[in-house]
């Protein structure tokens, strides 16, 4: 805004930062909103882009504010905490302005299966077992890890000598 004798006033902002769901999960999309205001007694609603900075390395994404509120999504790929970013550069009569927001991102929930084949098998069959990790929703991905199947199996279990309980050997 430009007042008399050709002084250009321009006005600060703040910027606050909220996000939902929050905690998620690893392939959940989590929703960021930039909420960008005018600090009084400064009146407008500022404008500009808002980037965003989700905390995971590039890249940064931009979103116009609507109404002073720029709302985006994004999906982290790994369990960990990340600080998001927003920034405003205020447009032509604001100054920019940030704000931060912390993201709690957990490990989504697996489901296992465990299939074999042949299934049934004779004593002297060689069996394939095939174990099959699977995250739950809202997660999404493709869990990472290591699965522990149990050794091969020679022979099946005995009745102990005495009493007492028998187990795979």
């Amino acid at each position: 805004m430009t007042v008399p004798d050709g002084f250009n006033y321009v006005a600060p902002t703040t910027t606050d930062v909220t996000s939902a769901p929050d905690p998620s999960v690893v392939g959940q999309p989590v929703t960021f909103t930039a909420v960008v205001a005018d600090v009084p007694p400064t009146a407008g609603t500022p404008t500009g882009s808002v980037t965003f900075d989700f905390g995971d390395g590039p890249p940064v994404a931009s979103a116009a504010p609507a109404g002073g509120a720029a709302t985006i999504s994004h999906t982290y790929t790994s369990a960990t905490g990340f600080t998001v970013t927003a920034t405003c550069d205020g447009g032509p009569s604001f100054l920019s302005s940030s704000g931060t927001d912390a993201q709690t991102v957990n490990g989504a929930a697996t489901t296992t299966a465990v299939v074999s084949s042949p299934n049934p098998s004779l004593v002297s069959d060689p069996v394939t077992v095939t174990t099959t990790v699977s995250p739950v929703a809202p997660g999404a991905g493709t869990p990472t890890g290591l699965t522990a199947d149990p050794p091969p199996r020679r022979a099946p279990p005995r009745p102990p000598r005495g009493g007492g309980t028998s187990g795979w050997r």
